[in-house]
């Protein structure tokens, strides 16, 4: 949170959503182990031929909505996952919103959650989930 400003008016920039980014200039990677790196990376890989073309990251954790946009969205949303992010993202697209990257400063956590196997396959079935669900809506 206390990068928060970095995501802001009239700091960030005038898009619907903004979302911090461990690739986008002026961010860094603190204490990231390199498997988590490339595990990353290869779903960003993912997200970009799936769901969501043009985006450096996706899964950073720290994004800022316009209240509107959120309030469209987060209503049209129907994933729980780590892709719930993915999925709105692909609906912000869908609905003509407008995006942009900040960098942000990421602190790896070693008591971190994810499983590499288990939550990379769950992941990568979620995006084709996000396609098949909103394919004909948006």
């Amino acid at each position: 949170i206390a990068q928060v400003e970095r995501l802001l008016p009239p700091l960030g920039p005038g898009s619907d959503i903004v979302l911090g980014s461990r690739e986008a200039p002026g961010a860094a990677r603190i204490g990231e182990p390199a498997r988590r790196h490339v595990m990353g990376r290869v779903f960003n890989l993912l997200v970009n031929r799936l769901v969501v073309p043009g985006l450096a990251d996706t899964q950073c954790g720290f994004k800022c909505f316009r209240g509107e946009a959120a309030q469209d969205l987060f209503q049209r949303q129907t994933m729980d996952g780590f892709a719930f992010d993915v999925e709105l993202l692909y609906l912000s697209r869908k609905r003509g919103l407008t995006s942009a990257e900040v960098g942000v400063d990421w602190y790896y956590r070693s008591e971190s959650k994810v499983r590499p196997v288990r939550d990379s396959l769950a992941m990568t079935l979620d995006l084709l989930k996000i396609r098949w669900r909103h394919r004909a809506s948006a």
